[in-house]
C-alpha cells in the first residue's frame, strides 16, 4: 500500500498484511492507526518521543540535563521544579477557605486534596512539534486530528498496562474524557477547538463518554499588580467554571483531561481545579507536547 508520512511528505510502501484486511484498515480513510502506519522510519526515529525514564513522574517534563538543584524527590517519585511549586500550591489552598476543594468522596486516599494527579504527554516540545501542532491550530490541517488521537490513543494503551500501580489505575478507572476549551473570540477566529476534536477521537476508541463542554473559559485576567495575594490566587484558579448544565456528569467522577500542550501547568491545573471543585474524584491529563 503507497502512503505518505504526515510530517516529511514522504511517499512509501507499507507491506500489505492480514491484519488490515482484518481491521478493515484499508477501508477506513482515516482511521487511528499505530504511529508506524503514520510515519517514515526516518521521522519514528527523529521525533523526540517521551520515553518512561528520564521524565518528570508528575508533568512528563525531560529531566535530562536538567540541574539535581531542580528536581525532587515526593514520595516515590522524582518530580520537576513546577511540579514542586504546583504542589505547594494545593497546600496554599487548603489554607484558603474560599478556595479549597470539595470533599467529593469518602475513600480519596491519594486523591484527597489534588488538584491534578499526573500528566502524560507524547512528545518533547521542540520546533518539528511546535510546526505540526502549528499546521493543525493555525493553518486549518484538520486532517492531523486523526494522527494526534492516534498518539495519544497509544500512550494510553501503555497507561493502561503501566507497572506503576497509581497510573494503571487511574487509566483503567477514568470514567469520561474532556478538553480545555477555546475561549469564544478564539473559537470564531479559528473555527474548531483543537483539543475537542482529538478528544472526541481518543474517547470513541478508549470507549468512553466524552464531555465537550464540561468546563466554560473565562475572560482573560485582569492586571494582577493590582490585586492582593488572594485576590491573584482566586482569580488563577477561577480561570474556568464548570458549566452548570454538565454537573451531574462530573460528578464523583474520574476525568481524564485533553489539551494540545502542557507548558507551566497553569491552563491545565485551573481547568483540572473547576472539575475537582464541582465535584470530579480525580483528575489526570493527556497532552500532545511537554
Amino acid at each position: 500500500m503507497q502512503t505518505t508520512c504526515i510530517t516529511c511528505q514522504e511517499t512509501r510502501t507499507i507491506p500489505f498484511s492480514w491484519q488490515h484486511l482484518v481491521t478493515f484498515k484499508i477501508f477506513q480513510p482515516q482511521p487511528l492507526l499505530d504511529k508506524e502506519d503514520w510515519l517514515c522510519a526516518t521521522c519514528l526515529k527523529d521525533l523526540p518521543w517521551l520515553e518512561d525514564n528520564l521524565q518528570c513522574d508528575r508533568c512528563d517534563r525531560s529531566l535530562a540535563g536538567l540541574s539535581s538543584s531542580f528536581t525532587y524527590a515526593h514520595q516515590d517519585w522524582q518530580i520537576c521544579y513546577d511540579c514542586e511549586r504546583w504542589l505547594a500550591s494545593e497546600e496554599q489552598l487548603r489554607q484558603e477557605p474560599d478556595l479549597c476543594l470539595n470533599p467529593v468522596t469518602e475513600d480519596s486516599g491519594e486523591e484527597a486534596g489534588r488538584i491534578l494527579m499526573w500528566n502524560r504527554s507524547v512528545w518533547q516540545y521542540n520546533e518539528v512539534v511546535q510546526d505540526l501542532i502549528a499546521q493543525y491550530k493555525f493553518k486549518g490541517n484538520q486532517s492531523l486530528k486523526y494522527f494526534f488521537a492516534s498518539l495519544l490513543w497509544e500512550q494510553w494503551r501503555n497507561l493502561i498496562e503501566s507497572t506503576d500501580p497509581s497510573i494503571q489505575r487511574l487509566s483503567q478507572e477514568t470514567d469520561l474524557v474532556t478538553c480545555i476549551p477555546l475561549a469564544p473570540d478564539r473559537l470564531i477566529e479559528r473555527g474548531y477547538n483543537q483539543a475537542e476534536q482529538i478528544g472526541e477521537l481518543f474517547a470513541a476508541r478508549s470507549h468512553l463518554p466524552f464531555v465537550p463542554d464540561a468546563l466554560i473559559r473565562q475572560g482573560d485576567l485582569d492586571k494582577q499588580s493590582q490585586k492582593d495575594r488572594q485576590a491573584r490566587l482566586k482569580e488563577l484558579w477561577d480561570k474556568f467554571i464548570n458549566n452548570p448544565v454538565r454537573n451531574a456528569d462530573i460528578h464523583n467522577k474520574r476525568v481524564c483531561l485533553i489539551d494540545d500542550i502542557y507548558t507551566t501547568g497553569a491552563t491545565i491545573y485551573a481547568a483540572a481545579y473547576a472539575l475537582r471543585s464541582a465535584g470530579a474524584k480525580s483528575v489526570i491529563s493527556l497532552t500532545m507536547a511537554r
